[in-house]
């Protein structure tokens, strides 16, 4: 029940307080007296459009606010509850609406801001408004047929042809998208065969390519590195005349000898021969190296040829080569969800037909339904 209804700077009103009583209230007035301006205050206290010429002239605003009773609504009670909504006292639903000169909207229920559509849904279990030319509608096909169907229990017959036509209308416009980018995935289709059936015959695998770049670089140069290692192995080891571990052994067995004279040496002669171990373990190592060393022209030459290959490709498609095996992966999947879209084609028809089938399937039911004559 409406209990009381405020209007603040609302069309001609500049402020109005009503309260509703229990029972018939009459409003009576000559044509242009402003008796609508209630009902229209209701309606946008009830989720109807704003314009910005609701609001008074000279008035920054319009508030309006609608106070309803529920405390013998279940419904409206329930709503409220559901969306956090419901006051204390449970007994009031006060619906209230601000509107700008601009035509600006802000909504409220019980004091907190909401959606426009939530003062809609609340106001449907709280009020009906029924104009001037509502009774008309009885003359309408449609308001016949939807008392027909409420006097007969179709509820749930009308839902189950409601499912299968809005079924159909969503298989149908798929089927028109996929039928509209046709042509585009038959294009598409095309370069991504060509481009996965390339990688496929290259085959790079996951890490070989950080393997060929390393490769690669090192018989490009292995003629340096031949030079630079059998330069620094004669410099430690192998020079007769003076090399760089005899060198530091001389002085590391001098230092020792000393040292056992003056204690203060003693660090210094440690260092020397954890130096003299370290380089000669370093001697080793670099001499295991240039012995390992291979110059082996055939295999450089598919080294490099790989390794190119790796890098056009990768120039070709704009991105690393390290990413090469990943964008391969990203073909094939796509390559394949194309080839899901034409299968869907067919699978989509066949589901409209048995979905068209079963709509004419429940149609006729709720036709017999409806002429079926009733007992009085």
């Amino acid at each position: 029940m409406l209990l009381q209804l405020n209007i603040q700077n609302f069309a001609i009103v500049k402020s109005l307080d009503i309260d509703w009583q229990s029972g018939m209230t009459t409003i009576t007035g000559e044509t242009g007296a402003g008796k609508s301006i209630a009902i229209d205050a209701l309606g946008l206290c009830l989720g109807d459009r704003a314009t910005t010429n609701v609001v008074r002239p000279n008035s920054k605003k319009a508030e309006l606010a609608a106070t309803f009773e529920t405390q013998h609504n279940k419904s409206a009670q329930q709503w409220l509850t559901q969306h956090d909504l419901l006051l204390e006292s449970n007994t009031e639903c006060i619906l209230r609406r601000v509107i700008s000169a601009e035509g600006r909207s802000k909504a409220y229920i019980n004091g907190s801001q909401v959606p426009l559509v939530q003062l809609k849904e609340v106001g449907q279990l709280l009020i009906n408004i029924h104009g001037q030319h509502d009774h008309q509608l009885i003359m309408k096909s449609s308001q016949q047929c939807k008392l027909l169907d409420e006097y007969a229990n179709n509820k749930p017959a009308l839902d189950e042809v409601k499912h299968y036509y809005q079924q159909w209308h969503k298989l149908n416009k798929e089927l028109d998208l996929l039928q509209q980018n046709k042509i585009q995935r038959e294009a598409q289709q095309q370069l991504l065969q060509y481009q996965v059936q390339e990688l496929n015959e290259f085959a790079l695998q996951t890490g070989e390519f950080e393997t060929l770049e390393s490769d690669y670089k090192r018989h490009a140069n292995a003629q340096d590195l031949l030079d630079t290692t059998l330069q620094s192995l004669q410099t430690l080891t192998e020079d007769e005349n003076f090399n760089v571990l005899d060198s530091l052994r001389h002085c590391s067995e001098n230092i020792g000898s000393i040292a056992r004279l003056d204690n203060r040496l003693a660090n210094v002669a440690t260092l020397l021969n954890d130096s003299f171990v370290q380089i000669e373990e370093a001697s080793a190592d670099l001499k295991h190296y240039y012995q390992d060393l291979e110059l082996d022209p055939q295999a450089y030459a598919m080294i490099e040829e790989r390794y190119s290959t790796a890098l056009q490709l990768a120039k070709k498609h704009s991105l690393p080569p390290e990413n090469l095996v990943g964008f391969h992966q990203e073909l094939i999947q796509e390559l394949a969800a194309i080839s899901n879209d034409e299968s869907r084609i067919n699978t989509v028809i066949s589901e409209m037909a048995k979905t068209e089938q079963h709509y004419h399937e429940s149609a006729l039911v709720l036709t017999a339904s409806r002429k079926k004559p009733q007992k009085p």
